[in-house]
């Protein structure tokens, strides 16, 4: 009866591993294609995520490295409201 328990612990030990193998692989290999679709871009992630707030209608203004403090605490207030 112990051997009959221990077999389907081990049995349910290496399903579980087996299926955490797969799902690993499966974020693994969507992270990857993410990263591919960033890297094809110019401007890499800037790029994309300016695409993302442009198409959701929000103004950006060009320059977004030199913004200043002030107004990115305006643009904070903004989005809280």
């Amino acid at each position: 009866m112990i051997r009959e328990f221990i077999d389907l612990v081990n049995e349910a030990v290496d399903s579980g591993y087996e299926r955490g193998i797969n799902l690993f692989m499966e974020n693994l290999e969507q992270d990857l294609k993410k990263d591919s679709i960033i890297s094809e871009c110019e401007n890499g992630v800037d790029d994309v995520i300016r695409q993302m707030f442009i198409s959701e209608g929000y103004e950006l203004e060009e320059d977004l490295e030199n913004l200043d403090e002030e107004a990115l605490d305006q643009a904070l207030e903004a989005l809280d409201d």
